[in-house]
């Protein structure tokens, strides 16, 4: 008899924690940040709300054929974001307008958080092209 009540006792038992486990278990929402870009030359520093209200247009000056390359800077911002400990930033373009030309942490906030941090750079490739770290994905660069 011992034998049978265990065997009906285990299977209900089991199905019991499934029903029961779902319902206490609560779900939490972590805050997310915003991350945009924008004319580094048009946020101030510290940026404190670096994002816009409404998208940026990035119209650099004109390069003519006859005249010499002239250079886009496009800044990558995070706002109101929680702490992080690692990010990644992929920006792609079409090649034949725009030829990426390096990637850079000039103004960042990350030397001047609390406490400050000192950035490391994992991997970095421009245009498909190594420049630091192991190797290049082929799906985003």
């Amino acid at each position: 008899m011992n034998k049978r009540m265990l065997l009906l006792a285990v299977p209900l038992l089991l199905l019991a924690a499934v029903v029961a486990i779902p319902w206490n278990v609560m779900q939490v929402h972590a805050a997310t940040g915003l991350v945009c870009l924008n004319d580094p030359s048009s946020v101030p520093n510290p940026a404190v709300n670096p994002c816009p209200a409404s998208p940026p247009a990035f119209d650099g000056p004109l390069t003519t054929s006859t005249g010499p390359a002239t250079q886009l800077r496009v800044g990558v911002y995070i706002q109101g974001s929680d702490a992080m400990n690692g990010f990644g930033v992929t920006l792609l373009s079409d090649h034949t307008i725009l030829t990426p030309a390096d990637a850079d942490l000039t103004g960042t906030v990350l030397l001047t958080a609390t406490p400050p941090g000192t950035p490391s750079v994992i991997v970095k490739c421009i245009g498909g092209i190594l420049k630091a770290g192991s190797t290049c994905d082929s799906t985003t660069d």
